[in-house]
């Protein structure tokens, strides 16, 4: 009796100890990372967030400027990450997903640290890469025309251009004056 109690007991135990509690980080992440497949036609925003809550068991919370005018959502997706599902509606609604507080708060202003950190972060690749790019002044975000011009200049600069070494003339080919050569082609 005492051996199946300790037994029972060291089980349990080391069950409790095995199951690590999960962080609201990993949550989250594994709730972005749920399929949607939604078909929204001139849906407002306050419904299509409560239907990705409902889904994902995710907190959105809609700044009160938002919510007042309560953008219509136009989106057909198949299969798609809730993650790049908000990405979307934040993008076709001209409105920012900014994670606040363990909820996803959707504003009509982006966080301004988000986008300084990005300039930052675009300013120091591009010093280690010796290439000069055009940066917004502070507080301007980037537009997506920015990042591609940003990205064809770093790349411009990853582009290896081999020196051109002209060669010794080693007679094949035509000759300065004229003659054939040396192989009889005509």
């Amino acid at each position: 009796m005492r051996i199946a109690l300790f037994s029972a007991l060291v089980l349990s135990v080391s069950l409790a100890h095995s199951a690590r509690a999960e962080s609201w980080d990993e949550r989250m992440w594994k709730q972005l990372n749920k399929k949607l497949t939604a078909d929204l036609v001139d849906t407002k925003m306050s419904d299509t967030c409560a239907l990705i809550s409902q889904i994902t068991g995710l907190n959105i919370i809609i700044d009160p400027k938002v919510r007042k005018d309560d953008p219509a959502i136009n989106l057909r997706v198949s299969d798609m990450d809730a993650g790049t599902f908000i990405k979307w509606v934040t993008t076709l609604s001209n409105t920012h997903a900014v994670l606040k507080d363990h909820a996803i708060f959707i504003t009509d202003k982006p966080d301004e640290e988000l986008i300084e950190g990005e300039k930052n972060d675009l300013a120091i690749m591009a010093a280690t890469m010796k290439a000069e790019i055009p940066l917004p002044p502070p507080g301007v975000a980037l537009t997506d025309a920015d990042r591609v011009q940003i990205a064809l200049k770093m790349i411009e600069k990853l582009e290896h251009k081999p020196t051109d070494f002209p060669g010794p003339d080693i007679g094949l080919g035509v000759k300065e004056n004229g003659a054939a050569n040396p192989f009889g082609a005509k």
